[in-house]
């Protein structure tokens, strides 16, 4: 089997892991009911946590790192290259974000996210991960630390390591903050103590939706095809 075969199998199996959405799961064996018709409308954690409670919100969490750990160490098992972490943390994203068996209707892929991360680069993520908690600590909002997470990373990577991880760091970077901003239409603000939510003028949000996915993309193959030596970077 061709190294671009097994990509393209590594994306799908990360997708159709991502697609199991634990929210929706858990919500509807505990709480008889679909999370995404609750609150944000959205299946992650923090919904879960504002609608159902702290222990429901945990296992939620827990579900969701889980399927970004085995969607990047299938990829890293079978091809055995940067790639196909790559690609197997793509999938898992996408699919978190787009559940083909939820109706492509998902979260924000902030825990999926957290997990892929996590197997690659631990310590930086460990690190992104403490601005996170200062952030939600000192503005009460989970949005703000998750966009302070994505944002910083990328550096931690980077002072850490050699230059080409910082690509993949900032693939995952750029997934997080397009997932924070497009989300399933709107944004939230997200307080912890009570909520607010607003929604961007329509004209505005359908550019949002489909151009930084668009660019998030073309990087996205332009580090595949550089790890793959089919460019240089």
């Amino acid at each position: 089997m061709s190294e671009n075969v097994k990509l393209v199998l590594t994306l799908i199996i990360g997708y159709l892991l991502g697609s199991i959405s634990t929210g929706v799961i858990v919500s509807r064996v505990f709480g008889h009911k679909d999370i995404r018709s609750e609150g944000s409308g959205n299946s992650g954690t923090t919904n879960m946590l504002r609608v159902m409670g702290k222990k429901y919100a945990l296992l939620t969490f827990a579900g969701d790192l889980f399927k970004g750990i085995a969607a990047v160490l299938i990829g890293k098992a079978w091809l055995g290259t940067q790639a196909g972490e790559i690609v197997g943390a793509f999938g898992a994203i996408l699919g978190h974000n787009f559940p083909l068996y939820f109706g492509f209707k998902g979260g924000k892929g902030i825990a999926t996210s957290f997990g892929c991360l996590l197997v690659v680069f631990p310590v930086q993520t460990l690190c992104a991960f403490g601005v996170f908690l200062l952030l939600v600590a000192a503005t009460r909002y989970v949005s703000a630390g998750s966009l302070g997470a994505a944002v910083t990373l990328p550096f931690f990577i980077m002072f850490t390591t050699p230059c080409d991880p910082v690509i993949w760091g900032s693939i995952i970077a750029i997934c997080l903050l397009v997932s924070r901003v497009v989300g399933v239409g709107r944004i939230e603000q997200e307080v912890l103590l009570g909520e607010s939510t607003f929604r961007r003028k329509k004209v505005f949000n359908t550019m949002i939706r489909f151009l930084c996915p668009f660019f998030a993309a073309i990087i996205l193959l332009s580090s595949v095809a550089n790890a793959l030596g089919w460019i240089s970077m």
